[in-house]
């Protein structure tokens, strides 16, 4: 069932009053990404303040979704709430558990998914809460459900295409009539799960549902606008989409800091400002900010000693010396920070650097430095893509989730060295992509992740933030990346789909779910696609290099399509 915006209260009342009911628990499964961690965060305070228990399992996979169907069948009608935040809305939720039908009215599921597209098994449940801010384009079931009347006669349609009835049209006709609402109901359905991409940040959603049943507070609001950062900066929302949110988020802002005015330093503040798109600027140095933006890596090739010599000049027409730019950002003094952003607002554009500020959010804690939604979403990231030995999901998110509060130094510190790793060995595999392959004029590219950068690489986040950078360097070209398993004799695929002349800070559906499937089953790959983004697939290294000669003939031929439709 989907609950749109205007029915989020009256559906957290019914959670609210099912939990509270015989003393029963809430259980929230949770996808280790940032996005799902602040939208857990409120709704975590949310059941506190209502006195409901509550267990949270965090989860990367479907399988790891899947094995949680111990925990509510083990706890004796205990859980009769079940959350998924940002996992589960892609999949059919009675199937993944395979719940009975006693379980199903047992049992109330609650879906908050950005994940696109949902689907319709969920949302068309009685039984099943899919949380959605009205956007999403679902099909009425009647467009894409096939009725029994247009499913009936199949098996025995030679007969009737013998018999005419006479009074009015023919057998043949109702039959061709029955045949072609089918193809349609048909076409309707793949064009629906075709449609990938990423929806309404999750924490929004909850941010949402804050707001209507009074509780909204400055915690909930930088929580909201650090999960709707993290969609921007990683490339899943547009830059309109990201700035409707961010105006919205904006006056709740305005609204929530003039009544807390008086106790701004006893207590938290957050404004709303533009930023500059540099990674990790007040926490490293100008240079490194800039060649480590995916914002500037796609417009200055700085692995190019013309791209080296671009940056330099804008430097120097900004007034900063090139040993300035590279010492720490909070060892420089308070005139250079304070020219930084306007300087680059003034030259940048010279330098097709059009877009290089955005929309930001600043949070403020007494009389502590202010820290950024960007900077949180790195630190967080940093740590949830940083992978030690035998560390578990849960050691990685609960240290994440100690980032978000903003009460552990060391930690966000911690996260914030991690994400500098990450993003130069991000840079380091561009690099050698195109040191390597140079800048070759074909329409679909395929990238393999280097043996020693690999421990970089073990999410399929980080292969995705690869990808990214690809399309962004090479101008509009798809990107796949490929790292190979070795523990289990497989590669892992990552596509990011892209349109030529396509508008700077757009996203389109990303067309590589469907394509991945489509080939493997025509030709009998072995594949899985285990992830909660449904642009990652698994197959067999044995079979890796079919499927990609088959993947490229289908990326052309999608691609082909595409420009004809338009």
């Amino acid at each position: 069932m989907r609950v749109t915006t205007d029915r989020f209260a009256s559906a957290f009342d019914n959670i609210r009053q099912r939990a509270l009911k015989d003393a029963c628990s809430v259980l929230i499964l949770v996808a280790a990404d940032c996005d799902a961690l602040c939208a857990y965060q409120m709704l975590k305070d949310m059941l506190r303040a209502e006195y409901i228990q509550y267990k949270m399992i965090p989860v990367e996979s479907q399988a790891d979704l899947q094995q949680t169907q111990a925990a509510f069948r083990e706890s004796d009608g205990q859980i009769q709430v079940v959350i998924m935040i940002n996992c589960g809305g892609t999949v059919p939720v009675t199937e993944l558990f395979d719940l009975t039908e006693e379980e199903q009215q047992q049992i109330c599921f609650c879906i908050i998914d950005s994940h696109r597209p949902l689907h319709l098994d969920n949302v068309y449940s009685d039984t099943i809460l899919v949380f959605d801010d009205g956007e999403t384009n679902i099909p009425a079931p009647e467009d894409v459900i096939v009725s029994d009347d247009e499913d009936d006669g199949d098996n025995d349609h030679d007969e009737e295409l013998e018999e005419q009835d006479g009074n009015g049209p023919s057998k043949r006709r109702k039959w061709e009539s029955r045949v072609l609402a089918r193809m349609e109901k048909q076409r309707a359905l793949d064009a629906y799960f075709d449609n990938v991409v990423v929806g309404v940040s999750s924490a929004v959603l909850i941010s949402h549902l804050v707001t209507e049943i009074g509780q909204t507070n400055n915690t909930f609001l930088w929580l909201a606008s650090v999960g709707l950062t993290d969609q921007y900066i990683n490339g899943k929302i547009s830059s309109e989409m990201y700035v409707q949110h961010a105006l919205t988020l904006q006056s709740e802002i305005v609204k929530s800091n003039s009544i807390e005015e008086g106790t701004r330093h006893r207590g938290v503040t957050l404004t709303v400002e533009e930023d500059a798109q540099l990674c990790l600027l007040r926490h490293w140095t100008l240079y490194d900010a800039m060649v480590h933006s995916r914002y500037v890596v796609g417009r200055i090739p700085i692995w190019t000693t013309k791209g080296q010599e671009r940056l330099k000049h804008l430097l120097a027409m900004m007034g900063i010396s090139l040993q300035i730019s590279k010492q720490l950002y909070k060892a420089l003094d308070q005139k250079t920070k304070a020219t930084i952003l306007e300087q680059l607002k003034t030259h940048g554009p010279d330098y097709g650097l059009d877009r290089i500020t955005f929309l930001s959010f600043l949070y403020r804690s007494g009389y502590q430095l202010p820290s950024s939604a960007s900077d949180i979403v790195y630190a967080v990231n940093g740590i949830l893509n940083h992978i030690i030995d035998n560390e578990r999901v849960e050691d990685r998110v609960f240290k994440a989730l100690d980032c978000l509060s903003m009460q552990k130094q060391s930690v966000f510190e911690y996260g914030v060295q991690c994400a500098r790793e990450q993003e130069t060995a991000v840079l380091n595999q561009v690099q050698f992509v195109f040191q390597s392959e140079g800048t070759q004029a074909i329409r679909c590219h395929a990238a393999t992740v280097r043996n020693e950068s690999r421990r970089f690489f073990l999410r399929p986040a980080m292969l995705t933030k690869l990808a990214h950078y690809l399309v962004d360097v090479r101008r509009m070209q798809q990107q796949l990346v490929v790292v190979e398993n070795s523990e289990d004799d497989s590669m892992t695929w990552v596509g990011v789909w892209c349109r030529s002349r396509q508008r700077e800070g757009t996203v389109v559906p990303n067309r590589f779910p469907s394509l991945f499937h489509k080939v493997a089953t025509t030709n009998q790959i072995e594949y899985a696609m285990p992830e909660f983004d449904s642009n990652v697939v698994q197959v067999r290294r044995e079979q890796g290099m079919i499927f990609r000669v088959q993947l490229f003939q289908a990326v052309l031929k999608a691609t082909r399509e595409e420009k004809d439709a338009r």
